[in-house]
């Protein structure tokens, strides 16, 4: 779809660098979704500084990490794959979690206790705890939360900020410790428009 490709490339376009990262752009050239994995194909590899590890995101949204590289591909495995997990906390709060991927849309956020307060909407965002993801990457916001039975754990139903089955144009960052800088210069330079709406415009 052009139009919303254009405006996937708009958005891209708009994040300022932070210092030491690098972003490249790339485009989504294939898709396994099965029941076993959830992974995407790029078309961008090691001659372009591509390396396994990589984290690739659209936008200020996280969407995985590179897994495998060839020349001139990448192999991506989504935040949304069940095999996934990022260490992530709750926004405006002190809470932390572990993002898991459920197969789609919605992630779960797990390991969150029963007394916390959570407020339907609020924004899950990547710690870098992990050593794995930057701090800073939005990965969704709360949309249910219920008791989660008899444990010690209420269970927190996400829906990824990134829409995976109407992903197209990525950017893979090749050196980068932090983007929460470019989180909230984006939100510094658009007080009237979230970054929610601006995502919602793609779907």
């Amino acid at each position: 779809n052009l139009k919303l490709e254009n405006t996937q490339l708009r958005m891209l376009l708009q994040y300022p660098k932070l210092d030491n990262e690098t972003r490249i752009a790339a485009n989504v050239i294939g898709r396994d979704l099965t029941n076993w994995s959830k992974i995407v194909y790029l078309d961008r590899g090691s001659l372009q500084g591509i390396k396994v590890g990589s984290i690739v995101m659209e936008g200020v949204s996280l969407v995985g990490q590179v897994i495998a590289v060839t020349k001139n591909t990448s192999q991506v495995l989504l935040i949304s794959d069940p095999q996934s997990s990022v260490d992530a906390f709750i926004e405006n709060s002190a809470q932390t979690g572990i993002i898991e991927g459920r197969g789609g849309d919605v992630l779960e956020l797990k390991y969150v206790p029963k007394e916390q307060q959570i407020v339907l909407g609020s924004r899950i965002i990547s710690s870098g705890v992990d050593g794995v993801f930057p701090r800073g990457a939005l990965i969704g916001y709360v949309n249910q939360v219920s008791s989660g039975g008899g444990g010690m754990f209420q269970r927190v139903e996400v829906e990824s900020a990134t829409k995976f089955n109407k992903l197209y144009l990525v950017s893979i960052l090749t050196s980068s410790n932090s983007v929460v800088e470019e989180l909230e210069s984006y939100q510094d330079d658009n007080p009237k428009k979230s970054v929610k709406n601006i995502l919602g415009e793609s779907r």
